[in-house]
């Protein structure tokens, strides 16, 4: 394309041009002159053309700021600054002039109507003024909290109100360690609700008192000292500039609180700060002191006595609100399956849930919110116009990939908000969260022990430690709130066991880039392996409808000369596999605890990759001599298999990277050609578990010092006394310890031997398992101070009591099952009160000369599940406070016995077989 000069101006237009260029500066400056002459003479004579429409522009002007004033009340009840309260005022008097001056209009004449139209006039100017001022006071409305609904009757808030209990209950303690609350808990549990919900309560702690504040600082994300300052001053109605220091801001907040009485609520604290930065020191200061700015706080001086300094905030862990110095601290808690069915028919709507399908799924989608109050406020909202079942299905399906925001048609962060704690977490604890996310299904009680197993089979845990490292790694997960205590049933326990929250997971997976899609977890609702799915797997927990697709479909390669090769490196199962028909050389970890194998498939010891294998309480008979072709295996957990009765020889010594072998409670007792095998693989740090049948072995087996016994399990000893220090004192890490399958021992003792300020000798013993001692008549477990938490007797027929147990002060688990004489756990002769602080959970099964817990007083005051079998000569239970809340499983017999004791009101939870 050429370029082209551009054409001349026509002669014609240029005059036009020159004479607009000289007119328009004349136009415009006489138009200014004449609106400057104007304005004066408008506002002296305009109110003599048309009053009536001044009156009804200064009505609306005054309207308008009216509604800006109800606005500000509904968001700051508290008017908590001296610049609100002025322009409340002005408000106020705003609005008695005009109803003083609409009425004088309307009943004056003529004349008078043009007077009182000038007067409205001026007034409408003020009225502007006014609401150009709200703008000011803007900066004191962000930072409050939006209005809630208060609490009725059938309100879903009503679920927060123990909470809010609490909560009044500490602003109103005068005490002066009662100064610092905080309050924990997943984000979406209601923190921000219920901190609003405080600040909206004023009248219920602060009473008459008109000058005790209420300030409200919503953190936020990005928050720093400086914001939360500047947000201070803002609803303190005080003066911030740009390039003012932080110790200055701190020195202007000390003295403006100086003296008064005042409740501080910060919501979504992230990371813990000292109050004195902020300007509010742990003791009161004196106002106007001679301190430059930069000291933060002015000198100390005494507290009035009628002084309520309170500071409540909110932070997403445990950590973060004992790192503050709490004085108190409170968690939230996930509401019950009924009060989360609440929230989300509240939010729905009972018609659409009237449809059965639609009801059906809504209690599928509640679980997959994980009882989350804001997931279930806001997918409820979302579903309430939807009424087809297809939709509620489509919808259920999308909250199981994680994408809630195709729910509830809106850019979410919820899931944002539940993903920070686990990105905050060490690399290793995150895969170790991981390992949970891809083979546990959602809201599953997991044993903590099965975890920190396959934590140590992945290699997650330091394999000397691994005990109490993966307990501290189970306890930080939960103060993250990445995982929850486990449910009280008949199986698991609060204490055993933990949970993961299905929103929890959604927003971890939301976070790998597909790295999941290979995962299939243990859960009813995924889809089943196929031909194609199997080889590109990773982590498979296998039902048994995947394991149909191994028994029915041959995967050959085109030729059909060769097994098909799968990728899968852990797989778990809990019924028989078939591996004929598909090659696993890359499988590393393989878990068929409790699957029916009673020999194992000979194509497992072809996996030259594995690293883990357990085959526990599968049946298995034998073990064969080409186990020892798997070099590469450092987990051999073959324990609780009775049929087992030994390991070939030269099996042992050629597994170079052997770590643990587990052998308790099995038919294969340690032997002295088991102990020379370990002794020439020559393994440091060798951890086991045996079963044990006589003390000789015990001999050889300590001098072995680089075997570390775990689990043992003496089975079958000829001898009357059980000296448990006398035989395992050099054992000092057995986690968990069963004495079974004798008739000769009578009696199980800590020690036969006076013994003044000895270490604590088991210091690392969890369980302790008294089964099938049929003459077994006394048991003295002295000294006080042992760690063990479970405890279980069997099959002990001569047992009439079981008073030894009140010296186990950490004792949560208590089973007794077929003990035909035992008729109470604690006899009459402890003549004093006597306590079991940390008991929570007692089973009772077959006992038939049972007639009460106690014959002494006995107090359980952490007890929260009871199960009861076939104890019929049991007349009751203890009764409880008109606040507990206790667990009860029976069978009907003993229920009808609740029933005519009249303590059926005591033991509202129940389950009834």
């Amino acid at each position: 394309m050429e370029a082209h000069a551009p054409a001349p101006t026509s002669p014609t237009k240029l005059l036009p041009q020159t004479i607009g260029l000289i007119t328009s500066p004349l136009a415009a400056f006489l138009l200014l002159v004449i609106n400057k002459i104007w304005d004066p003479i408008f506002d002296l004579c305009g109110f003599l053309f048309d009053p009536s429409r001044h009156m009804d522009d200064y009505e609306h002007a005054v309207q308008r700021v009216v509604a800006m004033k109800s606005d500000f009340i509904l968001s700051d009840p508290s008017s908590s600054s001296q610049q609100a309260d002025k322009w409340l005022k002005r408000v106020d008097l705003l609005h008695t002039e005009k109803e003083r001056i609409r009425e004088c209009y309307n009943k004056g004449g003529f004349f008078k109507r043009w007077y009182y139209a000038r007067q409205a006039l001026k007034e409408t100017k003020k009225a502007d003024d006014i609401g150009g001022q709200f703008k000011e006071i803007l900066v004191e409305l962000k930072p409050r909290p939006r209005p809630v609904s208060g609490w009725l009757s059938d309100d879903p808030l009503l679920i927060m109100k123990p909470y809010a209990e609490k909560i009044i209950a500490f602003i109103k303690n005068t005490d002066a360690d009662s100064k610092l609350l905080g309050i924990w808990g997943m984000p979406g549990v209601g923190k921000s609700m219920l901190l609003r919900q405080i600040s909206m309560s004023r009248s219920q702690y602060a009473g008459d008192d008109s000058s005790f504040q209420v300030l409200y600082i919503d953190a936020g994300l990005d928050c720093t000292i400086s914001k939360i300052q500047k947000s201070l001053l803002g609803l303190m109605g005080l003066a911030s500039t740009p390039d003012i220091t932080e110790g200055a801001q701190a020195f202007t907040i000390a003295n403006y609180l100086c003296g008064k009485s005042f409740l501080l609520l910060i919501d979504g604290v992230r990371e813990p700060f000292s109050l004195a930065r902020i300007g509010i020191p742990d003791e009161e200061v004196a106002p106007d002191s001679a301190v430059a700015p930069d000291s933060a706080v002015a000198p100390d001086s005494a507290v009035a006595p009628h002084v309520r300094r309170k500071v409540i905030f909110t932070a997403h862990t445990h950590f973060i609100c004992a790192s503050m110095g709490s004085d108190s601290i409170i968690q939230m808690m996930c509401p019950s399956e009924n009060d989360a069915l609440k929230i989300f028919s509240r939010a729905v709507g009972t018609e659409v849930l009237e449809d059965a399908r639609v009801s059906a799924l809504a209690s599928v989608i509640i679980k997959e919110c994980g009882r989350l109050p804001e997931a279930l406020w806001s997918v409820g909202l979302s579903m309430s116009i939807k009424e087809d079942p297809e939709e509620w299905e489509l919808a259920l399906k999308l909250l199981r990939q994680a994408k809630l925001h195709l729910v509830t048609h809106k850019k979410d962060d919820l899931l944002d908000r539940l993903r920070c704690s686990y990105d905050d977490l060490e690399d290793n604890i995150k895969e170790c969260l991981l390992l949970i996310c891809s083979l546990w299904s959602d809201d599953t009680n997991i044993s903590i022990d099965s975890i920190i197993l396959w934590w140590r089979g992945m290699g997650l845990l330091d394999d000397f430690n691994a005990h109490r490292e993966g307990f501290a790694y189970i306890k930080m997960l939960q103060q993250h709130c990445l995982l929850e205590k486990g449910q009280n049933t008949l199986t698991t326990s609060e204490d055993t066991h933990v949970r993961m929250n299905p929103m929890i997971r959604k927003a971890i997976i939301k976070t790998l880039n597909g790295r999941e899609a290979n995962w299939y977890p243990d859960s009813s609702w995924r889809t089943s392996l196929t031909e194609k799915t199997w080889p590109a797997a990773q982590r498979v927990w296998a039902s048994p409808k995947d394991l149909e697709m191994l028994k029915k479909k041959s995967y050959l390669d085109p030729r059909n000369e060769k097994l098909l090769q799968s990728n899968l490196q852990v797989l778990v199962s809990r019924f028989a596999i078939k591996f004929d028909h598909c090659r696993f050389d890359e499988l590393v970890f393989l878990d068929l605890e409790g699957a029916n194998i009673p020999n194992l498939p000979q194509r497992v010891f072809s996996m030259k990759n594995l690293e883990y294998l357990n085959v526990a309480s599968t049946g298995i008979s034998s073990v064969p001599v080409n186990l020892r072709d798997l070099s590469r295996l450092k987990y051999l957990t073959l324990r609780r298999n009775p049929s087992l009765e030994n390991i070939p020889t030269g099996v042992i010594v050629r597994m170079k990277e052997l770590k643990l072998l587990d052998l308790f409670d099995t038919g294969c007792f340690l032997s002295t050609a088991l102990i020379n095998e370990v002794k020439e693989a020559e393994i440091d740090n060798f951890l086991a578990g045996f079963t044990v049948g006589n003390e000789n072995v015990l001999s050889e087996l300590r001098e072995l010092p680089q075997v570390c016994p775990l689990y043992m399990c003496l089975s079958g000893f000829q001898v009357k006394k059980v000296d448990l220090l006398h035989m395992l004192a050099d054992f000092d890490r057995l986690y968990e310890l069963q004495i079974k399958s004798s008739n000769k021992v009578r009696s199980i003792v800590y020690t036969d031997l006076v013994v003044q300020n000895t270490p604590k000798i088991f210091a690392c013993l969890r369980k302790f398992e008294i089964n099938n001692l049929q003459n077994l008549e006394t048991v003295d477990l002295q000294p006080e101070g042992l760690s063990i938490k479970s405890v279980t007797v069997c099959g002990c027929s001569k047992l009439t009591d079981l008073t030894w147990i009140i010296s186990l002060v950490n004792l949560e688990e208590l089973i007794v099952k077929d003990c035909c004489s035992i008729r109470t756990l604690v006899s009459s002769r402890e003549t004093q009160e006597v306590g079991l602080p940390k008991l929570k959970k007692v089973e009772l099964h077959d006992l038939p000369e049972f007639r009460t817990l106690s014959e002494a007083s006995l107090s359980l005051e952490s007890i929260t599940h009871y199960c009861v079998f076939q104890c019929c000569k049991l007349s009751g239970l203890p009764k409880l406070d008109p606040e507990e809340r206790v667990l009860l499983d029976c069978d009907e017999d003993f229920w009808n016995i609740i029933l005519q004791a009249g303590m059926a009101t005591q033991y509202p939870q129940r389950a009834r077989h």
